[in-house]
């Protein structure tokens, strides 16, 4: 199993710690989703030979051009992520289940 993988399923194994736990923490709870989606699609990317990117905007590219059925939810949670982070909680308050069909949708289509 690749780096990546791994630490796919760890974020995801926070995530349910967090949402199990600590369901007041949203922010970071969507944060860890997205970065368990980043990992996987790393994975991918890097599977399908695409160089890794120093941006988020260069991996959306990435994104946009080999795995274009993933690119809304995964822009949608890059989105979430980034109002998690720099807005706060409050920002995302109603965003937790948004933020886990996007992360899960991505998942099954990566699968697929």
């Amino acid at each position: 199993m690749s780096e990546n993988l791994v630490q796919s399923r760890l974020d995801v194994d926070a995530y349910g710690h967090l949402a199990s736990k600590h369901p007041a923490h949203v922010d970071w709870g969507i944060t860890v989703l997205f970065y368990s989606s980043y990992h996987r699609v790393r994975d991918r990317l890097n599977r399908l030979g695409m160089p890794k990117p120093n941006t988020h905007k260069e991996m959306t590219g990435q994104i946009r051009r080999k795995l274009p059925e993933i690119s809304k939810p995964y822009e949608m949670l890059l989105e979430m992520s980034w109002k998690a982070r720099y807005r706060g909680r409050h920002a995302v308050s109603d965003c937790a289940e948004t933020a886990l069909e996007c992360h899960n949708r991505m998942e099954a289509l990566l699968d697929g």
